[in-house]
């Protein structure tokens, strides 16, 4: 497998021509240089859905199967829940997303499952991800269900988790600068504390899946 596949199907097909230049051969129709690039990457893609569900338990997957059933109190599928979370984090709705990690811990699984899987991917995968509701992930096949799941559950904790980070960073920074953290309300108080023990629990969860610095590039 290439080191550095490629999702873009007009940089493939730049690769190609690169190639077939090189060697000297006949240049095909570019239609055919189009199929080709397109049957290469749904090949690759086929081939990593494959890895990262290889390395899920069968806990792992049961977890997973619970994101696409509809509880009798519930409206809707957690999946529905996972794809969305705040969009623009504020003060106003800190504690909202505060929730929303603690929630979706109980589905973060599979921790070393995306290591080796190149960081295009990881992008590509979960975007498709986010834009398929519960029905269509259940028509997949197993291990793409699977494999796209875990990568947007992973996606979507590591960037909520880095903006409150970066919320937790400045509400210290002004509070100290203002010298009023020992007098700050109650309720901010305790907003700060949360979003603390939020903040140190993401490095910690990073640190566990070995993936820290590629997923950060993602908020």
């Amino acid at each position: 497998m290439c080191e550095n596949p490629q999702e873009d199907l007009a940089d493939i097909i730049n690769i190609a021509i690169e190639e077939l230049v090189r060697h000297k051969h006949e240049f095909p129709a570019f239609s055919a240089l189009r199929r080709f690039a397109y049957e290469g990457r749904a090949n690759v893609n086929e081939k990593l859905y494959r890895q990262i569900t290889r390395k899920l338990t069968k806990k792992d997957k049961k977890n997973l199967d619970r994101l696409f059933v509809v509880e009798e109190d519930q409206q809707i599928s957690p999946w529905q829940a996972v794809k969305s979370e705040p969009k623009n984090l504020t003060r106003q709705n800190l504690k909202e997303r505060i929730e929303y990690n603690t929630w979706i811990d109980q589905y973060v699984t599979g921790l070393n499952a995306l290591n080796l899987i190149p960081d295009v991917k990881i992008k590509k995968f979960s975007s498709e991800a986010k834009s398929m509701k519960a029905a269509e992930m259940e028509d997949l096949k197993l291990y793409k269900k699977y494999a796209l799941a875990i990568t947007l559950i992973t996606v979507q904790k590591a960037v909520s988790l880095d903006d409150l980070g970066e919320m937790f960073i400045k509400q210290v920074t002004n509070l100290r600068q203002s010298r009023r953290l020992e007098k700050c309300e109650p309720l901010k108080a305790g907003k700060l504390l949360a979003a603390s023990k939020a903040a140190y629990g993401y490095r910690t969860w990073l640190n566990k899946s070995n993936c820290s610095k590629r997923l950060s590039s993602f908020s």
